[in-house]
């Protein structure tokens, strides 16, 4: 299973169809943000033995939709990439360990999406992953919340400089505060 809701409207998304899912079923998550799979675990499938792997993705493809008359249209506005990793899955315990081997289902959508050119797919371990999460997280808490106060599209803002001062200014101290993550 592919989702691609916005991370909001995740766990009512999943919690509808989660009579469906087994432990042998793979859920890949396609949307920006960190912690949904937390959420997933606390409020969904909270038994480790019973719950579906998972799949995490970033995406920087461009995507918009033209109106909320038709919710099944979008336009693809600009090529990306998908950065893509298999989580581990629980062991007997419910803690995520690293032995216990990825479902075939996860192996073979990962496998699927990274073989579609246009998707523009790669795989990475957990770990790096986060670091492309927590670098996303850190583009979006600094250039959305500039761009709207300054009424501006995304790559306007690097060509003034004032604006690019106060992007290194910011992204300095969300470096401090990544840095200091335990994980890491």
């Amino acid at each position: 299973m592919i989702l691609t809701a916005k991370a909001p409207f995740t766990v009512s998304a999943l919690d509808a169809v989660k009579h469906r899912l087994r432990p042998e079923s793979t859920i890949c998550l396609l949307q920006n943000g960190m912690g949904i799979i937390d959420q997933l675990n606390r409020d969904v499938f909270p038994d480790p033995l019973t719950r579906p792997n998972y799949i995490q993705g970033v995406v920087t493809h461009g995507l918009h939709s033209p109106g909320p008359n038709d919710p099944f249209f979008a336009v693809h506005a600009a090529h990306g990439t998908i950065a893509l990793a298999a989580m581990p899955r629980a062991d007997f315990k419910g803690k995520p360990s690293a032995s216990v081997p990825f479902a075939p289902t996860s192996r073979y959508l990962l496998r699927t999406l990274t073989a579609s050119p246009v998707l523009a797919a790669v795989g990475f371990p957990p770990l790096e992953f986060m670091l492309l999460q927590l670098e996303k997280l850190a583009i979006n808490a600094i250039i959305n919340p500039l761009t709207v106060m300054l009424d501006a599209p995304n790559g306007s803002i690097l060509y003034n400089f004032a604006i690019t001062r106060t992007l290194r200014l910011l992204l300095a101290e969300i470096s401090l505060v990544i840095r200091s993550l335990p994980e890491l």
